[in-house]
C-alpha cells in the first residue's frame, strides 16, 4: 500500500497536465489510449493494493491502534479504487463516444414584431 499512492502521484501528472497544456496531444489517437491505459494501470493498483491488505488482515488476531489504523486504510484503499473505478469508465465512455460529425448552427426563427 505504499507503492499504489506514490504510483497515484506520479501519474496524475501526466493525467492532469497533458489535458490542460497539450490538449492536442491528449486528444489525438495514440494519446487518448495512453491516457487511458496509465489511468486503468493505477485503478489496477489500488485494487490490488486493498485486496492484499485485506487478505492480510483477514486472519490475523490484531487490535489496537495499528490494527484500526490498517482496516482504516484498507477502507479507504478501496474507496480509492471505486473512484478510479469511476473515472476508467467515464474515460471509456468518453473515449468511444459517437460524435455527430459536423456541428450544425442552430435553427433561429425570426418573427415580425407586432
Amino acid at each position: 500500500m505504499i507503492f499504489a499512492p506514490v504510483w497515484t502521484v506520479l501519474s496524475l501528472v501526466p493525467l492532469i497536465l497533458l489535458p490542460l497544456k497539450w490538449p492536442y496531444m491528449a486528444t489525438g489517437s495514440p494519446g487518448k489510449f495512453l491516457l487511458l491505459a496509465l489511468e486503468c494501470v493505477t485503478m489496477l493498483y489500488w485494487f490490488s493494493g486493498f485486496i492484499a491488505l485485506a487478505v492480510f488482515l483477514s486472519d490475523r488476531i490484531c487490535f489496537g491502534t495499528v490494527c484500526s489504523v490498517a482496516k482504516a486504510g484498507t477502507a479507504i484503499s478501496a474507496f480509492q479504487w471505486v473512484a478510479f473505478a469511476a473515472t476508467v469508465v467515464g474515460g471509456v465512455m468518453s473515449l468511444f463516444k459517437k460524435h455527430g460529425g459536423v456541428a450544425r448552427e442552430p435553427k433561429v426563427e425570426m418573427h415580425q414584431g407586432v
